[in-house]
């Protein structure tokens, strides 16, 4: 099978062969100077110097952020956390739901390491007898952050004694 390409014109190498160079004199070649993209002389030449000045700084200036990286990145490998994880559970607000009430809730980790599979569970309690009961679970707390969610409630959670913690979670 040949996968050559049609050519069209003349014979080949002659006269208006297509995709062939052109000899010297030949018609069609252009005869003009060379472009400044095509490496002939123009306004864009580099100088003779070579590298200039402005190159260094800025070379310098990217091995000064990609050495700082790598040292940060290595530093935060190296260095134990302080502690596991230590959660704290906020109570953000309480509204009304469309199956009851909803209570938001916020979970801080202020520790050293990251908490997964987070239980936070809420409890309503009125004159001493639990009336209702909601549970949720947070992916994940990294080290510093905060997470957001919400509790259920059928009961109204503002006529009674809330109490909402953090039950347990998983170390990755």
């Amino acid at each position: 099978m040949d996968l050559r390409p049609v050519r069209r014109g003349g014979r080949l190498g002659g006269p208006g062969a297509v995709g062939r160079p052109r000899r010297p004199g030949e018609p069609g070649r252009r005869r003009r100077a060379a472009g400044p993209v095509s490496g002939g002389a123009g306004e864009g030449e580099r100088r003779e110097g070579g590298t200039s000045p402005g190159e260094y700084v800025v070379g310098a200036l990217g091995l000064v952020l990609v050495l700082g990286l790598l040292a940060f990145l290595l530093w935060d490998g190296l260095v134990e956390r302080e502690g596991g994880p230590r959660l704290a559970v906020v109570v953000t607000g309480v509204s009304p739901a469309p199956t009851g009430f909803s209570v938001g809730y916020e979970v801080r980790n202020s520790g050293g390491e990251t908490a997964e599979q987070v239980e936070v569970s809420g409890e309503l309690t009125r004159e001493g007898s639990v009336v209702d009961e909601a549970t949720a679970t947070v992916d994940y707390v990294a080290p510093g952050s905060r997470r957001q969610g919400a509790l259920l409630f059928g009961e109204d959670p503002r006529d009674g004694e809330l109490r909402v913690a953090v039950d347990g979670y998983v170390l990755p």
